[in-house]
């Protein structure tokens, strides 16, 4: 057990990245005065063609702004997502680990509690024939999951 080395820390360096928007304010003017542009354009019979290749066109430049949005997201959140799987597959590993021994702990535990539960019956079955009231009081009446606790002696129990 002493052999077991609890996990080294290890350097984990970041670099955030930066993404430059130089032509935002000039874009954003420009969108500002075409939404103003756009919400005051009347659509009548004469001009409802005009108008759909308007909105054709400036709905294909939101798309191409907001495909790039999302594709510059992708190449910024590809290193974090293979740092993030990588961290999941040590977790993994030692989750795994660690569920193993768990499990061992609580059969060997469960045991214990059944030798204890075990050695009361015995003390109960003993004591039991000396009152009257033994056909009626049985041991499931009388044991409790606290009695099978650790921290509860036997002796305290047989006192009880």
């Amino acid at each position: 057990m002493e052999a077991l080395k609890v996990f080294e820390k290890v350097q984990i360096e970041v670099q955030p990245g930066i993404v430059k928007f130089d032509g935002f304010e000039k874009l954003k003017q420009e969108a500002l005065q075409l939404a103003e542009m756009i919400e005051q354009v009347e659509v009548t019979d004469e001009n409802i063609q005009t108008s759909k290749k308007l909105l054709a066109a400036v709905n294909k430049r939101t798309k191409e702004i907001e495909d790039r949005r999302i594709a510059i997201k992708k190449e910024i959140l590809e290193p974090y997502d293979k740092f993030e799987k990588q961290v999941k597959e040590i977790i993994s590993i030692v989750k795994e680990a660690n569920d193993v021994v768990r499990q061992q702990v609580r059969e060997l535990e469960e045991r214990e509690r059944e030798e204890k539960r075990q050695k009361i019956k015995e003390i109960f079955d003993k004591r039991i024939k000396h009152y009257s009231f033994g056909d009626v009081f049985t041991f499931d009446h009388f044991i409790t999951p606290k009695h099978l606790n650790k921290s509860v002696s036997i002796k305290s129990v047989e006192e009880q």
